[in-house]
């Protein structure tokens, strides 16, 4: 058996938007993956969002289970079956804390072997997030998942660190995420300047502090709008509408919901700026799309992406509204052309580091390894 022939299993709670980014990951990444010879299925619960967004779905193979509740630990029906009817060689499983962690002790009594990607959920801010609710699951079930994966998938060397400061010992592949390259760059918004967060309304993300940020910006750079796209999650919507109104920045601050496909490669293209002042992340889907675009990026250290700031394709911020205000004012302030440097430098990061032909290249290795038809590559750390 080689890694061209392999029957790859992908394992996740949710296949929509409620997953965030890790939908696009399954998408882009099984999609390539399948491209090389792969058999790929994507098994995931059936929830209200499974629909929108779907309409690049059409050839990747996905069984849509049906859930019971808590709705917080996702409960799949039938996937136990259904995974041992596919018969697949390899699971890979996206995300942690729910059902499809509890999974996978019956596919170690299968002897099948499965990869565990966390995506971000092992850092800390994620870790102290409803602690108490991840500390109980932990102990259930996730430390076992984790301890007996075949290999951890860390999307970075920060990821990597954080499963090491969990006392996790077993061998860990550094993979990243990466996103397409798209023929059209970014052409902005004319005279009146946009910049764009996009992703969910979660205080995860920073949205309270930028919009308390942009407001101390206002005065000194008029001609700036701020358009914060996305699916509100649990109602933080109403919050941060509430607070640009105790701002008075309503009028400059606009909240247009989700986009898909068209929708949202036209979100990019008529923006001048991106911005993500996130407070955890694996690795940031939406930071990957705005780089593709040519725009150029704002973002915290904790997006774990410290070479978008070493090759000159984002400028660093701070999570909080003043340092935030005084670092917004300065990329303001830059020409036109100092702008579009730091945009042609995120393009070109994406070509060199992010392509998803040589990541789907390093993640069938991985697999061929874990099977036991090649060596050890060297994206893998071995721990122990």
């Amino acid at each position: 058996m080689t890694a061209s022939n392999l029957k790859v299993g992908f394992s996740v709670a949710h296949a929509s938007r409620v997953s965030g980014g890790v939908s696009e990951v399954l998408r882009c990444l099984g999609g390539s993956i399948a491209s090389r010879g792969c058999e790929v299925r994507i098994f995931a619960a059936a929830d209200a969002y499974l629909s929108a967004g779907t309409s690049r779905w059409e050839d990747i193979d996905t069984e849509i289970l049906k859930t019971r509740p808590p709705r917080q630990f996702g409960y799949q029906v039938g996937l136990r079956q259904a995974v041992a009817d596919w018969s697949p060689d390899v699971m890979h499983v996206h995300g942690l804390w729910m059902y499809p962690s509890w999974a996978t002790r019956h596919w170690r009594r299968m002897k099948l072997p499965y990869v565990v990607a966390p995506h971000g959920m092992m850092d800390r801010w994620a870790l102290a997030n409803a602690n108490f609710k991840k500390r109980t699951a932990y102990t259930c079930f996730e430390k076992a998942s984790l301890e007996g994966a075949a290999c951890l998938h860390a999307l970075n060397e920060m990821e990597l660190a954080a499963i090491r400061e969990a006392g996790l010992r077993g061998p860990v592949a550094v993979i990243t995420n990466g996103t397409d390259l798209p023929d059209r760059v970014a052409k902005g918004s004319g005279k009146n300047k946009t910049l764009l967060y996009f992703g969910r309304l979660h205080p995860k993300k920073g949205l309270a502090e930028l919009l308390e940020a942009f407001a101390l910006t206002r005065r000194a750079a008029p001609n700036w709008r701020l358009i914060v796209a996305g699916w509100d999650d649990g109602g933080y919507l109403d919050t941060l509408r509430s607070i640009c109104a105790g701002l008075d920045i309503s009028d400059v601050v606009s909240f247009p919901g989700p986009a898909f496909d068209k929708n949202k490669e036209d979100r990019f293209l008529q923006a001048d700026a991106f911005i993500l002042p996130s407070k955890s992340e694996g690795m940031p889907m939406a930071v990957l799309e705005a780089w593709s675009y040519g725009l150029p990026v704002l973002m915290t250290p904790e997006c774990n992406l410290q070479n978008g700031f070493s090759e000159g394709a984002a400028l660093r911020i701070t999570c909080t509204p003043d340092a935030m205000a005084a670092q917004l004012t300065a990329f303001f302030d830059l020409s036109e052309e100092e702008r579009r440097k730091i945009g042609i430098a995120g393009r070109y990061l994406v070509r060199s580091s992010y392509r998803w032909s040589s990541i789907a290249e390093q993640t069938t290795t991985l697999y061929s390894w874990i099977m036991g038809e090649s060596g050890r590559p060297e994206f893998i750390d071995p721990g122990k």
